[in-house]
Order: C-alpha cells, then sequence, then structure tokens
C-alpha cells in the first residue's frame, strides 16, 4: 500500500532510527533519520543533520499531542487551528462534538 499521505491522528510513534535494513535503504545516514509509524507501516525520513532530526521529531510529537488534546477536551477552535479551507474537500463531516 503505498502512501500519498498521512493523517496527524494515525500517527503512532515518532522515533530516531535506530537500525536499517541495508537493503531496502542503501544509502541512509541512522544519526540522521527518523521513523513515523503509521499502523503497520514505517516511514523513513532523513533530515540534513541528527539537530535537525532532533527538532523535527520533538515538533511532530508536540503538533500531535496538542491536536489530540484540544479535540479530547472538545476544543471547537481546533477545526480553525489545524486545518485549511481545503481540508474540508475531504469526504466525510467533522464529529458531532464540532457540529453547530
Amino acid at each position: 500500500m503505498a502512501f500519498h499521505s498521512v493523517d496527524l491522528l494515525d500517527i503512532a510513534q515518532i522515533i530516531p532510527l535506530n537500525w536499517v535494513d541495508r537493503e531496502l535503504y542503501p544509502f541512509a545516514k541512522i544519526s540522521c533519520s527518523f521513523v513515523i509509524r503509521v499502523y503497520d507501516k514505517d516511514m523513513l525520513f532523513e533530515a540534513e543533520n541528527t539537530s535537525q532530526r532532533d527538532w523535527f521529531i520533538d515538533a511532530l510529537k508536540i503538533l500531535v499531542a496538542t491536536l489530540w488534546s484540544k479535540i479530547i477536551v472538545g476544543d471547537r477552535d481546533v477545526l480553525n487551528e489545524f486545518f485549511t479551507a481545503t481540508g474540508y474537500a475531504v469526504p466525510g463531516e467533522a464529529p458531532a462534538i464540532f457540529r453547530d
């Protein structure tokens, strides 16, 4: 299954890479790479250096945690903060707690 996009709420883990299968990723630099785990799929990303990798991991974790916490407490502003007008073009509708 090829991923073209990932929903923030589907992210299960964001972790630094500690091992790499060289047959799949022969040129990945372990010190600069990280994995985003969605369901049972791991996606490998590589930053320019270790400090950028660490910044991106922390920032993405904060983003996902903030989004989840706002949804859990029922903050109605979450749609305006995290989603743009183009986000409404996806199928389905907002959860009942966010509808007027």
